[in-house]
């Protein structure tokens, strides 16, 4: 398997399925960057492993796990730490507000609370859309 030159592999899943796909767009990074810097806002949902698994089987987006642990700051004055990040994609909807929320899932080891929103962040998770789109094609 070829190593990732940002460090870090990149998982597609959608309907119960899961792929590893190799994304070595400087771009992507920068994507992940914005998502993050762009947080303002969080909401106390009880992450579970089961929501987690449900979320993998019935929506689609991706999962990223970094080789060194991430560190980002967040409102302001304090710092999120992770070494995984999941991203769901966004589902069809008329709800225009809904569709330019960001949920990003971060942890460790597991996935834990809170759940961290970006309410800007759509044109960048679209570009990260764009991209996986491509590699699947490939």
């Amino acid at each position: 398997m070829p190593k990732q030159k940002n460090d870090f592999k990149v998982y597609y899943f959608t309907n119960n399925t899961q792929k590893e796909i190799i994304v070595n767009e400087p771009e992507f990074y920068e994507i992940i960057k914005n998502l993050i810097l762009g947080i303002d806002d969080c909401y106390k949902l009880i992450v579970t492993s089961e929501k987690i698994n449900e979320m993998k089987k019935k929506d689609s987006g991706v999962e990223i796990f970094f080789s060194k642990e991430m560190n980002f700051p967040v409102f302001g004055k304090q710092t999120l730490k992770f070494r995984k990040l999941l991203l769901p994609f966004p589902k069809e909807s008329n709800n225009s507000q809904a569709n330019q929320m960001v949920e990003l899932y971060t942890g460790d080891k597991k996935y834990v609370t809170p759940v961290y929103l970006n309410s800007n962040g759509a044109s960048e998770l679209q570009k990260m859309i764009e991209i996986v789109n491509n590699k699947m094609n490939e």
